[in-house]
C-alpha cells in the first residue's frame, strides 16, 4: 500500500501499478523496466527488517520507542510550516513494523533522519509513580474525592488562556512557631483512586508531585487515635429527651437509625449533612445517648467535646424546677370562687397551647406540663385562695391574683327626675226641669248636662231656682292646678357591676285567671315594683369617662282600673322611664331624656237649635274647657370615687342635708343612729368621743368667727352627723 501511494514519485514518464493479493501475501507490480528495478529493491529492504538503507530518493526509518503515526504527524506539521511546496516530501507509515517510509530529496531525508533520532530516544523527562497510602482515621473515598476536587478543578478564567496555564502548588501548615512550607510542586494531572476494602488511596502522579500528595494525605489523616471518654450525667431537674433536643440543635447532632423511645443515640453530622462515617474520628468526636428510664445522658467522645457538653448540661439542669411553693393568699376585694374559676380557665388554655406546640409524642412535654401545673383552691368562708405552684411560675400566678384582686373603682350616679304638671279648666252650664201633673197625667221636660250632679260637691258658683213646676240649676267653675314631682335617686356602683335602687311598693297584678268546674275563679298573682326605680351598670375608663347602661323609672298607680274579665280587674300604672347607654365625663351633668306634653280639651253639650240662640242659648248648653301641660326631665351626673377621701367629699354634703332637715327630722334620725350604736358599746364610746371633740371645735369656731374651718371637716355638733366609716360599720352591724 505504501508503494502504491508513492508510485507516482518514481518517474514522471510512466505509471506504476501495484496490486495486493492478501490471500497469498503477494504484491503484483506492473511498471517499466527502470522503475521495476527500483521497486524491487525497496520491497526487499522493507521485507528484510533492517533499520534503514538509502534506495534512491526513498528511505525507511524503523522506530523503537516512538509511535510511527504520531511521529509522522509531527514531521508533516513541521514541513507544512516551512511552506516550500516545490520540494515535495512524502511520509508513509507501516504500522506492522512501526516504521516510517520517507520519499524526497536527500537533504530533506537527512533532516527527517535527525528529527527521528531526537524523537525515538530512550530517555524521557516525565516519570510517573504509583503509590499506596493506607489511612488510619480518614475515609478513603472521602479523601480521594476531596483531593481530586482540589487538584483538578480549575479557578474561573480571567482571560481566554489563563485557565490553561500551569501553576505551582504549595502546601503550608500552621505550627506553633508559625506557618511552615511543607512541599511544593507543579500542578499536573494526578489520578487518585480509593480502595474501600483496605481503606487506602492509590495515587498515580509524577515523582516530583508525589511528595506534595503524600503530605496532603498525611495531613488529612492526621487525626491521631484518641482515648474515648465516657461520662454518665443523671439529670435532676431537666428531662433527658428535652435536653437531647437542645444538644441536637446546639452541636448539630443526628439520631442514629437504631434509635428507640427508651435509648436514643445522637452523633455529629458530616459536612455534607449526612451521618458521620462509621468508625471515623468524625463519629467518635461526640456521641450522646439518652436513657429515658433513669433520665440520664451518656456522653462519649473526645475530652474537649465531653467537657463542653457536660458544662452545658450542668448549667441547664441547675434550676430546681420541680420544687413547689404553697401559700394561702387572702383576698381583699374579689370573691375567692370567682378568682378560682378565672385562674383554672386561664391555666387550662395555657397548658393546652403548650401541648399543641410541643406535640403529645414528646416525652419532655409531660414533664414540662407537670412543672407548670398550678393548684388553686378557693376557701369561701375566709375568702382566701390556696395556691401551689413551682417557683418558676409562682410569681406569675401571684401577679395575676393581685391584678384580679385590685380594688375596683366606684362611681356615684346621681339622677334627677323632675316632673311638673300644669292644668287649667273652666266649666259653665245650666240645667232646667219642667213637670206638670194634670189629674192622672204627668208631663215633664228637662235638660241634663250634669250640672245638677256637679253641684253636690259644693265647688265653684252654684245657683238653684225652684218655682212650682219649674226648676233651674246653674253652675260656674274655674280650676287651676300645679303638680311638681322631684325625685333624686342616687346609687354607688362598682366598676362593671350592676347596681339598682328601688323606693316604692310591690303591686300585685293578675297574670293568669281560670274558672274551675265548680265555677270558682282562680287567679295567679304576681308582683311588680312601683315607685322610684334606678338600675345602672357603669364601666369606668382610665381617661375619666364613665360608660353607663342606665334605666331610671318613676311609676305610680292610676286612680282607675280596667275590667279585663268578669270579677277580674287590672290596675293601671303610670310609668315615666328611660333606658339608654351613655358615656359621660366624671363630674359632668347631661340630660338623658325629656318629655313635654300639652293637652287642650274643649267640650260643649247643648240642645240643638236652642243652644245656638245668642244669649238665650247659654240656658240650653254646658261648656267645659281644660288645658294640661306636663314636662318631664331626666338629668344624670356620675362621680368617680377612687379613694376614701373622694368618697368622703361626696358623702358628707349628703349627710349635712339630713342634719338640716326641719320639723325634728334630724332629731329622729339622730335617735335611730344612736340606738343602733348602743348595740356596740365600744364603738358607741369611740364615736361619742369623736362627736364631743367635734362639738368642742364647733364651740371654738363660734367664739372665734375670724377663723374659718373646712365645712367638710367641722360641721358636727354633739350628736350630729356620724363619720362615714362609723356609719358604714353601723350598717354592717345591722
Amino acid at each position: 500500500a505504501a508503494l502504491a501511494s508513492q508510485s507516482p514519485l518514481l518517474t514522471a514518464r510512466e505509471k506504476v501499478s501495484i496490486t495486493v493479493d492478501t490471500r497469498t501475501n503477494v504484491l503484483i507490480v506492473s511498471a517499466s523496466k527502470e522503475n521495476f528495478s527500483v521497486i524491487e529493491k525497496i520491497i526487499e529492504k522493507i521485507d528484510s527488517g533492517d533499520n534503514f538503507d538509502a534506495i534512491g530518493n526513498a528511505k525507511v526509518f524503523m522506530l523503537t520507542l516512538a509511535d510511527a503515526t504520531e511521529a509522522a504527524k509531527t514531521i508533516r506539521t513541521l514541513f507544512e510550516a516551512r511552506g516550500d511546496s516545490s520540494k515535495p516530501l512524502t511520509i508513509s507509515v507501516d504500522e506492522r513494523s512501526n516504521a516510517l517510509i520517507v520519499f524526497g530529496l536527500p537533504a530533506d531525508i537527512k533532516y527527517v533522519a535527525d528529527l527521528i533520532d531526537q524523537i525515538d530516544r530512550k530517555t524521557t523527562t516525565q516519570i510517573m509513580e504509583i503509590r499506596f497510602f493506607p489511612l488510619k482515621s480518614a475515609d478513603a473515598t472521602e479523601v480521594a474525592e476531596l483531593l481530586t476536587n482540589a487538584l483538578t478543578n480549575k479557578p474561573k478564567s480571567l482571560t481566554a488562556v489563563s485557565a490553561n496555564r500551569q501553576s505551582m502548588l504549595q502546601f503550608i501548615s500552621k505550627t506553633s512557631e508559625g506557618k511552615q512550607l511543607i512541599a511544593s510542586a507543579m500542578e499536573e494531572g494526578v489520578l487518585i483512586t480509593p480502595d474501600k476494602r483496605a481503606n487506602q488511596v492509590v495515587v498515580k502522579a509524577r515523582k516530583e508531585f508525589m511528595d506534595l500528595l503524600a503530605k496532603l494525605i498525611e495531613s488529612l489523616d492526621a487525626t491521631d487515635p484518641r482515648i474515648a471518654e465516657i461520662q454518665i450525667i443523671p439529670l435532676v431537674n431537666a428531662d433527658a429527651m428535652s435536653m437531647a433536643d437542645v444538644l441536637t440543635q446546639l452541636f448539630r447532632l443526628s439520631a442514629s437509625a437504631s434509635a428507640d423511645s427508651k435509648a436514643v443515640e445522637y452523633t455529629l453530622k458530616s459536612p455534607n449533612g449526612g451521618s458521620a462515617t462509621l468508625g471515623t474520628a468524625e463519629q467518635d468526636a461526640l456521641s450522646v445517648t439518652v436513657d429515658a428510664r433513669t433520665n440520664s445522658l451518656l456522653i462519649g467522645g473526645t475530652k474537649q467535646y465531653v467537657a463542653l457538653v457536660s458544662s452545658v448540661i450542668k448549667e441547664l439542669d441547675s434550676s430546681p424546677a420541680q420544687e413547689r411553693i404553697s401559700k394561702v393568699y387572702p383576698l381583699r376585694n374579689a370573691q375567692s370562687e370567682d378568682i378560682e374559676k378565672t385562674l383554672e380557665s386561664f391555666l387550662d388554655k395555657e397548658r393546652g397551647r403548650i401541648a399543641q406546640t410541643l406535640g403529645t409524642d414528646k416525652l419532655g412535654a409531660a414533664m414540662r406540663l407537670l412543672e407548670r401545673e398550678v393548684a388553686v383552691v378557693a376557701e369561701p368562708t375566709s375568702n382566701r385562695l390556696l395556691i401551689s405552684a413551682s417557683p418558676r411560675y409562682f410569681e406569675k400566678i401571684e401577679g395575676i391574683i393581685k391584678e384580679l384582686d385590685r380594688p375596683p373603682a366606684q362611681v356615684l350616679v346621681q339622677v334627677l327626675l323632675a316632673e311638673v304638671t300644669l292644668d287649667n279648666s273652666t266649666e259653665i252650664g245650666a240645667d232646667w226641669t219642667y213637670q206638670r201633673v194634670d189629674g192622672s197625667t204627668t208631663s215633664s221636660m228637662n235638660t241634663n248636662f250634669g250640672v245638677q250632679a256637679g253641684m253636690s260637691g259644693f265647688s265653684g258658683f252654684n245657683l238653684s231656682v225652684t218655682s212650682g213646676d219649674l226648676s233651674f240649676f246653674f253652675r260656674a267653675l274655674q280650676t287651676e292646678g300645679r303638680l311638681q314631682v322631684l325625685s333624686r335617686p342616687q346609687i354607688l356602683a362598682s366598676d362593671n357591676q350592676e347596681a339598682s335602687i328601688e323606693v316604692g311598693q310591690d303591686v300585685p297584678y293578675v297574670t293568669n285567671s281560670n274558672i274551675t268546674d265548680s265555677g270558682r275563679v282562680n287567679n295567679t298573682i304576681d308582683y311588680r315594683p312601683v315607685g322610684i326605680l334606678l338600675s345602672v351598670t357603669p364601666r369606668i375608663n382610665d381617661d375619666g369617662f364613665v360608660r353607663m347602661e342606665i334605666a331610671p323609672e318613676i311609676s305610680s298607680l292610676a286612680d282607675s282600673s280596667i275590667q279585663v274579665s268578669e270579677n277580674v280587674s287590672a290596675v293601671i300604672v303610670n310609668r315615666r322611664s328611660a333606658k339608654t347607654t351613655v358615656t359621660v365625663q366624671d363630674g359632668h351633668t347631661i340630660v338623658i331624656g325629656g318629655l313635654i306634653t300639652t293637652t287642650d280639651q274643649d267640650r260643649q253639650s247643648k240642645v240643638p237649635l236652642l243652644g245656638d240662640i245668642p244669649f238665650v242659648g247659654a240656658l240650653f248648653k254646658s261648656t267645659k274647657k281644660t288645658k294640661e301641660r306636663k314636662e318631664l326631665l331626666i338629668v344624670l351626673t356620675p362621680h368617680v370615687l377612687k379613694t376614701i377621701e373622694e368618697a368622703d367629699v361626696i358623702s358628707e354634703p349628703q349627710i349635712d342635708r339630713i342634719e338640716h332637715m326641719g320639723n325634728g327630722g334630724d332629731d329622729a334620725l339622730r335617735k335611730v343612729i344612736m340606738d343602733s350604736l348602743k348595740r356596740d358599746p365600744e364603738l358607741f364610746r369611740v364615736i361619742k368621743e369623736e362627736m364631743e371633740r367635734r362639738q368642742k371645735k364647733q364651740d371654738e369656731k363660734k367664739e372665734t368667727p375670724a377663723k374659718k374651718e373646712t365645712p367638710a371637716t367641722d360641721k358636727s355638733s354633739l350628736g350630729g352627723p356620724v363619720p362615714l366609716e362609723e356609719l358604714r360599720r353601723v350598717s354592717e352591724a345591722g
